[in-house]
Protein backbone atom coordinates (compact mmCIF):
# COMPACT_ATOMS: atom_id res chain seq x y z
CA UNK A 1 0.00 0.00 0.00
CA UNK A 2 2.87 2.34 0.78
CA UNK A 3 4.36 1.94 -2.72
CA UNK A 4 1.10 2.69 -4.57
CA UNK A 5 0.41 5.55 -2.17
CA UNK A 6 3.77 7.11 -3.02
CA UNK A 7 3.06 6.48 -6.72
CA UNK A 8 -0.21 8.39 -6.37
CA UNK A 9 1.57 11.28 -4.66
CA UNK A 10 4.26 11.48 -7.35
CA UNK A 11 1.79 11.34 -10.27
CA UNK A 12 -0.53 13.84 -8.55
CA UNK A 13 2.37 16.29 -8.28
CA UNK A 14 3.30 15.47 -11.89
CA UNK A 15 -0.14 16.46 -13.22
CA UNK A 16 -0.61 19.51 -10.99
CA UNK A 17 1.17 20.53 -7.76
CA UNK A 18 -1.79 22.83 -7.03
CA UNK A 19 -4.20 19.83 -7.10
CA UNK A 20 -6.57 21.56 -9.55
CA UNK A 21 -7.45 18.20 -11.14
CA UNK A 22 -7.69 16.29 -7.86
CA UNK A 23 -11.03 14.45 -7.55
CA UNK A 24 -10.67 13.28 -3.93
CA UNK A 25 -13.71 14.68 -2.08
CA UNK A 26 -11.73 15.29 1.13
CA UNK A 27 -9.12 17.35 -0.71
CA UNK A 28 -11.73 19.38 -2.59
CA UNK A 29 -14.05 20.12 0.33
CA UNK A 30 -11.29 20.86 2.82
CA UNK A 31 -9.39 22.94 0.23
CA UNK A 32 -6.12 21.24 1.14
CA UNK A 33 -2.76 21.88 -0.47
CA UNK A 34 -0.32 19.18 -1.53
CA UNK A 35 0.94 18.62 2.03
CA UNK A 36 -2.64 18.17 3.19
CA UNK A 37 -3.12 15.68 0.37
CA UNK A 38 -0.12 13.69 1.64
CA UNK A 39 -1.51 13.64 5.20
CA UNK A 40 -4.96 12.51 4.01
CA UNK A 41 -3.35 9.74 1.92
CA UNK A 42 -1.32 8.51 4.89
CA UNK A 43 -4.39 8.60 7.16
CA UNK A 44 -6.49 6.44 4.85
CA UNK A 45 -3.61 4.02 4.35
CA UNK A 46 -3.36 3.61 8.14
CA UNK A 47 -7.13 3.18 8.31
CA UNK A 48 -6.78 0.20 5.95
CA UNK A 49 -3.79 -1.23 7.79
CA UNK A 50 -5.56 -2.31 11.01
CA UNK A 51 -8.01 -4.78 9.37
CA UNK A 52 -5.17 -6.15 7.23
CA UNK A 53 -3.15 -6.84 10.39
CA UNK A 54 -6.19 -8.47 12.00
CA UNK A 55 -6.85 -10.62 8.92
CA UNK A 56 -3.24 -11.80 8.75
CA UNK A 57 -2.43 -12.37 12.42
CA UNK A 58 -5.47 -12.37 14.75
CA UNK A 59 -8.51 -13.78 12.97
CA UNK A 60 -9.57 -17.23 14.17
CA UNK A 61 -10.15 -19.31 11.06
CA UNK A 62 -13.33 -21.32 10.81
CA UNK A 63 -13.28 -24.89 12.12
CA UNK A 64 -14.59 -26.50 8.96
CA UNK A 65 -14.45 -29.96 10.53
CA UNK A 66 -17.63 -28.89 12.38
CA UNK A 67 -19.65 -28.99 9.19
CA UNK A 68 -22.13 -31.78 8.46
CA UNK A 69 -22.24 -31.45 4.66
CA UNK A 70 -20.26 -29.92 1.80
CA UNK A 71 -22.89 -27.45 0.61
CA UNK A 72 -22.49 -23.67 0.43
CA UNK A 73 -24.99 -22.97 3.21
CA UNK A 74 -23.20 -25.23 5.67
CA UNK A 75 -19.76 -23.85 4.81
CA UNK A 76 -21.02 -20.25 5.08
CA UNK A 77 -22.64 -21.06 8.44
CA UNK A 78 -19.37 -22.41 9.82
CA UNK A 79 -17.34 -19.52 8.42
CA UNK A 80 -19.68 -16.90 9.85
CA UNK A 81 -20.64 -18.42 13.19
CA UNK A 82 -18.13 -21.24 13.77
CA UNK A 83 -20.49 -23.21 15.97
CA UNK A 84 -21.76 -20.28 18.04
CA UNK A 85 -25.44 -20.45 18.97
CA UNK A 86 -27.70 -17.41 18.80
CA UNK A 87 -28.41 -17.46 22.55
CA UNK A 88 -24.80 -16.50 23.27
CA UNK A 89 -25.35 -12.90 22.21
CA UNK A 90 -21.98 -11.36 23.06
CA UNK A 91 -19.91 -14.19 21.62
CA UNK A 92 -22.15 -14.29 18.54
CA UNK A 93 -21.80 -10.54 17.95
CA UNK A 94 -18.06 -10.67 18.51
CA UNK A 95 -17.73 -13.40 15.90
CA UNK A 96 -19.69 -11.37 13.34
CA UNK A 97 -17.54 -8.28 14.00
CA UNK A 98 -14.44 -10.48 13.78
CA UNK A 99 -15.55 -11.90 10.40
CA UNK A 100 -16.41 -8.46 9.03
CA UNK A 101 -13.09 -6.97 10.15
CA UNK A 102 -11.19 -9.92 8.72
CA UNK A 103 -12.92 -9.83 5.34
CA UNK A 104 -12.44 -6.07 5.07
CA UNK A 105 -8.79 -6.69 5.98
CA UNK A 106 -8.62 -8.77 2.80
CA UNK A 107 -10.82 -6.62 0.55
CA UNK A 108 -9.97 -3.02 1.47
CA UNK A 109 -6.18 -3.20 0.93
CA UNK A 110 -6.76 -4.86 -2.46
CA UNK A 111 -9.34 -2.27 -3.42
CA UNK A 112 -7.02 0.47 -2.12
CA UNK A 113 -4.04 -0.78 -4.15
CA UNK A 114 -6.04 -1.19 -7.36
CA UNK A 115 -7.66 2.24 -6.99
CA UNK A 116 -4.29 3.89 -6.40
CA UNK A 117 -2.84 2.22 -9.51
CA UNK A 118 -5.85 3.33 -11.59
CA UNK A 119 -5.70 6.90 -10.22
CA UNK A 120 -1.93 7.05 -10.80
CA UNK A 121 -2.44 5.92 -14.42
CA UNK A 122 -5.09 8.62 -14.81
CA UNK A 123 -2.78 11.26 -13.31
CA UNK A 124 0.06 10.27 -15.61
CA UNK A 125 -2.23 10.33 -18.65
CA UNK A 126 -3.51 13.83 -17.85
CA UNK A 127 -0.02 15.16 -17.08
CA UNK A 128 1.48 13.56 -20.19
CA UNK A 129 -1.34 14.92 -22.35
CA UNK A 130 -0.88 18.52 -21.20
CA UNK A 131 2.85 18.29 -21.86
CA UNK A 132 2.21 17.39 -25.51
CA UNK A 133 -0.45 19.94 -26.45
CA UNK A 134 -0.65 23.72 -26.64
CA UNK A 135 -2.93 25.29 -24.05
CA UNK A 136 -4.67 28.33 -25.58
CA UNK A 137 -7.03 29.20 -22.75
CA UNK A 138 -7.72 27.80 -19.32
CA UNK A 139 -10.69 28.57 -17.05
CA UNK A 140 -10.77 26.32 -14.00
CA UNK A 141 -10.74 22.75 -15.30
CA UNK A 142 -12.00 23.86 -18.73
CA UNK A 143 -9.07 23.94 -21.13
CA UNK A 144 -8.93 24.98 -24.78
CA UNK A 145 -6.05 23.17 -26.49
CA UNK A 146 -4.58 22.57 -29.92
CA UNK A 147 -2.24 19.80 -31.01
CA UNK A 148 -0.37 18.64 -34.07
CA UNK A 149 -2.65 16.11 -35.78
CA UNK A 150 0.24 14.79 -37.85
CA UNK A 151 2.23 13.79 -34.77
CA UNK A 152 2.56 10.01 -34.54
CA UNK A 153 1.69 10.20 -30.85
CA UNK A 154 -1.96 10.86 -31.67
CA UNK A 155 -2.07 8.04 -34.21
CA UNK A 156 -1.15 5.20 -31.86
CA UNK A 157 -3.51 3.48 -29.43
CA UNK A 158 -2.38 5.36 -26.31
CA UNK A 159 -2.63 8.71 -28.07
CA UNK A 160 -6.19 7.95 -29.20
CA UNK A 161 -7.06 6.85 -25.68
CA UNK A 162 -5.67 10.13 -24.28
CA UNK A 163 -7.82 12.13 -26.69
CA UNK A 164 -10.90 10.12 -25.69
CA UNK A 165 -10.10 10.29 -21.97
CA UNK A 166 -9.49 14.02 -21.95
CA UNK A 167 -12.85 14.61 -23.63
CA UNK A 168 -14.56 12.96 -20.66
CA UNK A 169 -15.94 15.12 -17.87
CA UNK A 170 -14.50 14.73 -14.34
CA UNK A 171 -17.58 12.67 -13.43
CA UNK A 172 -17.11 10.39 -16.44
CA UNK A 173 -13.41 9.93 -15.61
CA UNK A 174 -14.33 9.00 -12.04
CA UNK A 175 -16.95 6.53 -13.30
CA UNK A 176 -14.38 4.84 -15.54
CA UNK A 177 -11.90 4.63 -12.67
CA UNK A 178 -14.51 3.15 -10.32
CA UNK A 179 -15.59 0.65 -12.97
CA UNK A 180 -12.05 -0.66 -13.45
CA UNK A 181 -11.36 -0.72 -9.70
CA UNK A 182 -14.61 -2.48 -8.75
CA UNK A 183 -14.22 -5.04 -11.56
CA UNK A 184 -10.77 -6.15 -10.42
CA UNK A 185 -11.75 -6.01 -6.73
CA UNK A 186 -14.78 -8.23 -7.47
CA UNK A 187 -12.52 -10.80 -9.15
CA UNK A 188 -10.37 -10.92 -6.01
CA UNK A 189 -13.53 -11.40 -3.91
CA UNK A 190 -14.51 -14.38 -6.06
CA UNK A 191 -11.01 -15.78 -5.54
CA UNK A 192 -11.41 -15.38 -1.77
CA UNK A 193 -14.74 -17.24 -1.72
CA UNK A 194 -13.43 -20.02 -3.97
CA UNK A 195 -10.32 -20.37 -1.79
CA UNK A 196 -12.42 -20.65 1.40
CA UNK A 197 -14.74 -23.18 -0.23
CA UNK A 198 -11.83 -25.36 -1.40
CA UNK A 199 -10.25 -25.13 2.05
CA UNK A 200 -13.52 -26.18 3.64
CA UNK A 201 -14.22 -29.20 1.43
CA UNK A 202 -10.61 -30.35 1.73
CA UNK A 203 -10.99 -30.47 5.53
CA UNK A 204 -12.28 -33.87 6.69
CA UNK A 205 -15.73 -33.80 8.25
CA UNK A 206 -15.22 -34.55 11.93
CA UNK A 207 -17.02 -34.43 15.23
CA UNK A 208 -15.60 -31.19 16.51
CA UNK A 209 -17.99 -30.29 19.30
CA UNK A 210 -15.51 -28.25 21.33
CA UNK A 211 -17.15 -25.10 22.64
CA UNK A 212 -16.07 -22.09 20.60
CA UNK A 213 -13.73 -19.80 22.51
CA UNK A 214 -11.39 -17.06 21.47
CA UNK A 215 -9.51 -14.98 23.99
CA UNK A 216 -9.27 -12.09 21.54
CA UNK A 217 -13.03 -11.71 21.44
CA UNK A 218 -13.17 -10.49 25.01
CA UNK A 219 -9.98 -8.47 24.83
CA UNK A 220 -8.81 -5.04 23.78
CA UNK A 221 -8.26 -6.38 20.27
CA UNK A 222 -11.99 -6.97 19.83
CA UNK A 223 -12.68 -3.54 21.30
CA UNK A 224 -10.29 -2.16 18.69
CA UNK A 225 -12.29 -3.96 15.99
CA UNK A 226 -15.50 -2.29 17.20
CA UNK A 227 -13.75 1.09 17.29
CA UNK A 228 -12.24 0.64 13.82
CA UNK A 229 -15.60 -0.28 12.28
CA UNK A 230 -17.22 2.75 13.94
CA UNK A 231 -14.49 5.09 12.60
CA UNK A 232 -14.60 3.52 9.15
CA UNK A 233 -18.40 3.85 8.96
CA UNK A 234 -18.15 7.46 10.12
CA UNK A 235 -15.75 8.42 7.33
CA UNK A 236 -17.67 6.31 4.81
CA UNK A 237 -20.94 8.11 5.60
CA UNK A 238 -19.24 11.52 5.69
CA UNK A 239 -17.71 10.77 2.29
CA UNK A 240 -21.13 9.94 0.84
CA UNK A 241 -22.63 13.13 2.29
CA UNK A 242 -19.79 15.28 0.95
CA UNK A 243 -20.12 13.65 -2.46
CA UNK A 244 -23.89 14.28 -2.44
CA UNK A 245 -23.53 18.01 -1.77
CA UNK A 246 -20.69 18.52 -4.25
Amino acid sequence: MTIVNMLDMVTTYYVSPSLEYESNIWIKHLSLNFYGFVLVSIFFQLLNTFPLWYFCFRFKNADYDRRRKNNLYEIARIYLFNGITFNKTKCFLNRIISVITSFLGYYLPIQYIISKIVVSASNFTIGYFFRHVTINRKVGIDVDITYDHTNQLWQNLYGKFMLFYMQCSPGQKLTLQNLVTSSFATLFCFYFFIYEYKKAVSTPIGNNLIQYTNADESSKIMQSCYLWIAVYLLFFILGILLDAVS
